[in-house]
C-alpha cells in the first residue's frame, strides 16, 4: 500500500524533526523527550505530539526498515546530492505553491 504525503518547503522540517525523534526512540535506550525535540525544531509540544502520532499511524507503527529499502533510498539520496553538486545553477521554479511540488510516496517493498 502506498501512502502519499505532500512535501513542501513549509513542512519538510516537521517531517524531518519527527522522523529523527522517532528514529532515536526506536534505536536508542536513552533519548531526549518530546519537549527537547519541539524546542529543537521550533514547534510547540502539542504540535510535535500530534505529528508523532500521525506519522506512527501513517507508518502503521512499523518503524523497521529493510536493508534493501534502506539501500535503495540511500542511493537515490546520494544521486540527488551528486546532481545538485554538478548542477548548482539550476533555475528555481517561478511558483512555490504546494500544488507545484510532486507528492512523495512512502512505500514498503
Amino acid at each position: 500500500e502506498t501512502k502519499n504525503l505532500m512535501l513542501t518547503s513549509l513542512n519538510v522540517h516537521r517531517l524531518l524533526i519527527t522522523s529523527v525523534m522517532l528514529a532515536a526512540k526506536f534505536h536508542d535506550d536513552l533519548f531526549y523527550n518530546n519537549a527537547y525535540y519541539s524546542k529543537l525544531g521550533g514547534l510547540s509540544l502539542v504540535e510535535l505530539n500530534l505529528l508523532e502520532s500521525d506519522l506512527l499511524h501513517q507508518l502503521d507503527f512499523s518503524l523497521f526498515v529493510k536493508e534493501t529499502a534502506y539501500g535503495k533510498y540511500s542511493m537515490q539520496l546520494q544521486n540527488y546530492v551528486f546532481f545538485l553538486e554538478v548542477q548548482p545553477s539550476l533555475p528555481v521554479p517561478a511558483t512555490h505553491h504546494a500544488y507545484a511540488y510532486p507528492s512523495v510516496s512512502i512505500q514498503e517493498q
